[in-house]
């Protein structure tokens, strides 16, 4: 694991303004790809296919929010580590947090694998149902690495280096839309 106390501290008025500005870079990048990603994803895919991968999306974009609140109660924990605060349970947590993100994007691959039949007749994806469990399960890949990043992210967080998650969010904006694209 990672040692957020080796992080160290930064000036807190740099640190304040580099994360603000980082993060609001961050998010300019993510609005600008859905921006751009949405209105070439539909040109492509039809009105039809379109429609179809919204939903998924939307299905599993809802499935993330069963962290049950994990993602915050793990930056606490690191941030109460790089104050010198209890160390003992950390490596736990972090743990914790990783088999919770990890077990979550496994059971939505098995959920998805298991129930496409039921699934593609409730979604009426007719003669798109081989693309749209593709879709799906690309999509379920997604859910899977961002349970990876929990734990991680809580770390970056946790000892405030928000100008590093800016980055990387920023990167997996472009990424994301350059894959889906």
């Amino acid at each position: 694991m990672v040692d957020p106390v080796a992080l160290g501290p930064a000036p807190p008025r740099s640190r304040l303004t580099a994360n603000t500005v980082g993060m609001l870079a961050a998010r300019v990048v993510l609005a600008g790809a859905g921006l751009v990603t949405v209105p070439v994803l539909y040109d492509r895919l039809g009105a039809q296919r379109f429609g179809v991968w919204m939903v998924l999306s939307g299905m599993l974009g809802t499935l993330t929010l069963v962290d049950l609140g994990l993602g915050s109660a793990l930056v606490r924990e690191v941030a109460r580590a790089v104050a010198g605060e209890s160390r003992d349970r950390l490596d736990a947590v972090l743990g914790l947090g990783l088999a919770w993100g990890l077990g979550l994007g496994l059971c939505a691959l098995a959920a998805v694998t298991l129930c496409w039949p039921l699934l593609g007749r409730l979604l009426h994806v007719g003669g798109m149902a081989v693309e749209a469990w593709h879709g799906a399960m690309w999509l379920c890949v997604g859910v899977l690495a961002a349970g990876v990043e929990l734990p991680w992210r809580a770390v970056l967080e946790g000892s405030q280096r928000y100008g590093l998650v800016s980055l990387i969010s920023a990167g997996t904006a472009l990424g994301g839309a350059g894959a889906a694209v």
